[in-house]
């Protein structure tokens, strides 16, 4: 950043997260900091478009003052980032693309993890196994790779992964596309915002646009989503089940259709309610408070086994607690003989009239070249999740006669609630998700006890002044 560029930053950073009885008032090392949080999420660019970001911020005081944002005492500098915390949305969305970046560069501060004896997570050293021999780096593919299969699967997260390990336990051969790296235990540790960078779609700034911005996260590595998601495992509901046999005609889909399939993967994954040496403060003070309500309340039902609460399931589980399909039907499925080609993303499938037999994949290298892999399969199945499923479709020009492909997603948006308390809640030292509020549940509410390390937690955080410190 040039001169300019860094005294303004310095000057928002002292408005919107002045000192407090921990943390330290901003100094030069943040800029470096923010600088190291930019290209962690948003790649080489990120700098430059967050210098723009900057410089429309601190024009936003000239016409009301005419000063610019970092030339206004401390005390109008941080009531008009007040104002604006409240404004219209666009100045809401200006001001937290400014100051998250710095929110979480003052997170990551040696001095306030040191005070609150945050210590990184430690991953359990993996051993290689044998069943890893199965997973290629398509990178190191000739740069015209063929290869013939039964089938060829898309994907090697929720769907694709059971599939595979379906098929293979039949004696079928099977190839699993997966357009992410492979990583082990080994790599779930140390920064967050690195692991982030290498393991979620996009870098993690994966938005859904409409009349809000919402972040939709996705995995991009072997296990998909799986791999980065905090590991709660719920069931359709009921309610859902019924709505999809009377209003939508499926019958076969009604309430008790799945309980066989769900038991047969929840013994697969080792589904089970959360312990409480996991579950942590936060769990503690729903419960307590659902409680004092009689609201019904209980620990969540999560796919991991052996948790010890380390607190970062959605960077990858440092121990392999979590049962992902990394750690669970990916391994069994290349046990049995399956094949997944890593970093290999479909680019095209291959019709002959109107049946599928094929794919094209790509593998970018790091030097511009690629390997371009043409898979034969006598079945084609595409697992790359509701989003990247009707990408492949719509690009493709496939199965989309209604013209509905890619239309009717739902997701589960969440907000949140902070609060304050007199005792220490320390929700970084526990599991991310762990405790439920079931009451409302039949109209589709659920409250959850959640938290995430804390330069995570520390961008959610919207106040600004004093009351973020």
């Amino acid at each position: 950043m040039l001169a300019r560029e860094r005294e303004t930053l310095l000057r928002i950073a002292e408005a919107a997260t002045p000192a407090g009885r921990v943390l330290p008032a901003p100094d030069d090392q943040l800029v470096g900091d923010v600088e190291h949080v930019l290209r962690a999420q948003f790649g080489k660019r990120g700098p430059a478009l967050y210098r723009a970001l900057l410089q429309a911020l601190d024009m936003v005081a000239v016409p009301l003052s005419g000063q610019r944002t970092s030339a206004l005492p401390l005390a109008e500098r941080q009531a008009l980032l007040a104002r604006l915390n409240e404004g219209s949305t666009a100045a809401f969305w200006l001001l937290r693309s400014v100051t998250a970046p710095i929110k979480i560069a003052r997170a990551r501060t040696t001095v306030l993890r040191e005070a609150l004896a945050i210590t990184q997570s430690a991953a359990a050293r993996s051993q290689a196994e044998r069943w890893q021999r199965q997973i290629i780096d398509a990178r190191a593919l000739d740069d015209d790779e063929q290869i013939e299969v039964d089938c060829v699967i898309v994907g090697s997260g929720a769907g694709g992964a059971p599939l595979a390990h379906a098929l293979a336990n039949r004696g079928h051969a099977v190839l699993i596309l997966e357009a992410g790296a492979h990583f082990t235990r080994d790599d779930f540790a140390g920064d967050v915002l690195e692991r982030q960078a290498r393991m979620y779609r996009r870098r993690g700034a994966h938005f859904a646009i409409g009349n809000t911005p919402l972040l939709v996260p996705m995995g991009e590595t072997v296990g998909g989503s799986t791999t980065i998601n905090s590991g709660t495992c719920y069931r359709v509901p009921e309610r859902v089940q019924r709505r999809w046999m009377l209003e939508e005609g499926l019958a076969s889909l009604g309430p008790g259709s799945l309980d066989g399939h769900y038991e047969r993967v929840e013994r697969m994954l080792g589904v089970a309610r959360a312990t409480p040496d996991t579950l942590g403060g936060c769990a503690e003070v729903i419960a307590r408070g659902a409680e004092a309500l009689g609201y019904a309340h209980e620990p969540l039902m999560r796919n991991a086994p052996g948790c010890d609460g380390q607190g970062t399931c959605v960077f990858g589980c440092p121990t392999d607690a979590k049962r992902g399909t990394n750690v669970s039907y990916i391994p069994a499925a290349l046990a049995r003989g399956a094949l997944l080609y890593s970093r290999a993303r479909v680019e095209r499938v291959l019709l002959e009239g109107d049946r599928a037999v094929g794919v094209v994949a790509r593998a970018r290298r790091e030097d511009g070249s690629s390997a371009r892999i043409t898979v034969r399969a006598a079945a084609v199945a595409l697992a790359a999740g509701a989003a990247g499923t009707p990408k492949i479709l719509l690009a493709n020009r496939l199965a989309n006669s209604s013209g509905r492909v890619g239309h009717g997603l739902t997701l589960h948006p969440a907000s949140y609630a902070w609060a304050r308390f007199d005792h220490d809640i320390r929700g970084w030292s526990a599991v991310p998700q762990g405790y439920g509020v079931e009451e409302f549940a039949d109209v589709g509410l659920r409250f959850e006890g959640a938290f995430l390390p804390l330069e995570a937690a520390a961008a959610t955080l919207g106040h600004v002044g004093a009351r973020w410190t």
